[in-house]
């Protein structure tokens, strides 16, 4: 407290005189825990990062490093320290002039040897690749850094002993390892009254801008007037430091939260390829009887088993009828395939005649194609589905159609292309919409299978499991609007998401026929509906007349009377 309030001066603006902590600020500098601080604008958290790497780099021994989202963020830190070094002689002495340089990175190099740097993450965190610190590592605007390869390096640079904050204003997603660290972490009151409490455990500060001695009556009619209501998504982050949501989400969170439950049927089947060791890992996952909505993330599924298989000796048919426990019926599949950085997710949902029902999801990680290709197949074979199999055919899925069409039916499958268009509908009277002049309208295939999504949660119409991974993907999904007046939905950490699209726009497909008048392989593949199902064969080679064997009948379509399309 007595170097922060030594040390530090107020800009000539704000009055020149010395800093004086608020009391909720100082039992975070005073602990030696680790500490995520997810508290609203303007509440000092920037001023205690300026404390902290000061008197580390000046009283303590061993480099110190500040880490922020982007370079604007790191030059203004960069100035206030500028700012005080030009008011104190003593800080001017420990920090010279001429050990302070932007260039080629801005680096700090005090008169005891310590060395202060201060680095931009970039997007994937190469930046800090190769910097170790063991003083402190002190992180800006974290819950930004939304690319997990930021943290992976940032955590490598963090040596035993070294103190760590991260600090940022919430932005709302569920999806980022900042969140997940507030998850997993304690209030720091709570941690320091306890005699016994883990020494490596994360303390936990949210200070919002109430608790500021200056607030008032005033200030908080300032704020609601600029933000609408204090029910404000902006509000709620930047004033209170709540979490709030993302900016521009597509789906309400009431609505996710109405049609999530502890599916009993629901299976989560992981499978992850070590391509050193020639294994697969097979993991299975159910729904928690006792998962609510508010239950922490690792507490909705119960892992039911883990095993290792030979990749080159599996055979898939065991090992989803195992995992799955689905008997064949009116299934529709989707599928988002990946390879090397992405996953492949795979879903599986229940039609009914008024509910859709998502009961599986495959994960498969590094996977090659043609086995890829073998798995959907024997998923195929395993379900019979009667809705078949739809899946984004871009990319990746490309180079997986081109083996799968090898195993099955044409007409068992549906390669989507997201950017295509297709005409737009009326979602009650399913007549085309038109604009002033009478033209049709068109959307892309995202766009209107968002709208099958959409209408069913509208309409309770689906019912979701209480799945950490999908959870997370539809509450932190967001769009834009162009100037067209079109959604451009954001293409990250989407992969669940897609599948399930994938897998309403097949069963789209497959009850109304050709989607929107769309010529076959404009937009997507798919031919007539056929009553038999065709499958896979197990030799995974087709008969010699060019045709994949027939196996049992399709199981019966159900009566769509009441479906959201």
């Amino acid at each position: 407290m007595l170097y922060a309030e030594t040390m530090f001066v107020e800009r000539p603006e704000d009055g020149s005189a010395r800093w004086r902590l608020w009391d909720y600020q100082k039992p975070s500098l005073r602990t030696r825990r680790n500490v995520i601080n997810r508290s609203a604008a303007g509440t000092g958290k920037t001023r205690e990062l300026q404390i902290l790497g000061c008197w580390g780099i000046t009283c303590r021994a061993g480099q110190v490093l500040v880490v922020a989202n982007q370079d604007s963020t790191v030059a203004t830190i960069w100035r206030n320290l500028e700012f005080q070094t030009s008011r104190n002689p003593w800080l001017a002495m420990m920090l010279p002039a001429e050990e302070r340089k932007q260039r080629p990175r801005r680096t700090m190099i005090a008169r005891n040897g310590n060395v202060w740097l201060f680095v931009p993450t970039g997007p994937d965190g190469e930046p800090l690749r190769g910097e170790h610190c063991a003083n402190f590592v002190l992180g800006d605007e974290a819950d930004r850094w939304v690319e997990r390869e930021i943290f992976n390096e940032f955590w490598r640079a963090v040596e035993p002993g070294c103190e760590v904050r991260l600090y940022s204003v919430p932005t709302g997603r569920t999806d980022t390892e900042f969140y997940g660290l507030i998850q997993r972490s304690t209030q720091l009151a709570d941690l320091e009254a306890d005699p016994d409490a883990d020494p490596v455990a994360w303390g936990q500060v949210w200070w919002r801008k109430p608790d500021r001695p200056d607030w008032d009556e005033a200030e908080r009619a300032r704020w609601v007037a600029q933000y609408g209501s204090t029910q404000a998504d902006g509000y709620r982050r930047n004033v209170l430091g709540e979490l709030g949501r993302p900016h521009a989400t597509v789906f309400a969170p009431a609505l996710l939260r109405a049609a999530s439950s502890a599916l009993a049927e629901y299976r989560a089947l992981g499978l992850v390829v070590d391509e050193a060791a020639g294994t697969v890992e097979v993991s299975v996952d159910r729904c928690h009887p006792a998962a609510t909505w508010e239950s922490d993330a690792s507490a909705r599924l119960l892992r039911e088993s883990m095993h290792r298989l030979r990749l080159n000796e599996i055979d898939w048919r065991p090992v989803l009828a195992s995992a799955l426990r689905l008997e064949p019926g009116p299934y529709a599949l989707g599928a988002d395939l990946g390879y090397q950085d992405d996953p492949t997710e795979i879903v599986v949902v229940r039609l009914h005649a008024e509910r859709r029902l998502v009961v599986g999801r495959i994960h498969v990680e590094r996977l090659d194609y043609p086995r890829q290709a073998e798995l959907l197949a024997a998923l195929l074979e395993q379900l019979r589905p009667t809705y078949g199999l739809g899946f984004d055919a871009t990319g990746v899925g490309t180079a997986v159609e081109h083996s799968l069409r090898r195993l099955v039916a044409e007409d068992e499958i549906s390669g989507f292309r997201w950017n295509a268009s297709t005409p737009l509908l009326d979602p009650h009277s399913l007549g085309p919409v038109t604009d002033a002049a009478g033209r049709a309208q068109t959307v892309s295939l995202k766009e209107r299978a968002t709208q099958l999504l959409e209408l069913a949660l509208q309409q309770a119409a689906l019912e979701l499991p209480h799945d950490p991974a999908l959870r997370r993907e539809l509450e932190n999904h967001t769009a834009t609007v162009a100037p067209s007046g079109q959604r451009r939905f954001a293409r990250t950490n989407d992969h669940i998401l897609d599948a399930l699209r994938a897998a309403l726009l097949r069963a789209l497909v497959v009850d109304e026929g050709q989607l929107g008048g769309l010529a076959p392989f404009d937009a997507l593949v798919v031919a007539p509906r056929r009553s038999r199902l065709v499958v896979a064969d197990p030799s995974r080679f087709r008969t010699e007349q060019g045709h994949a064997p027939v196996s049992a009948e399709r199981p019966a379509r159900s009566d769509l009377g009441g479906a959201p399309w």
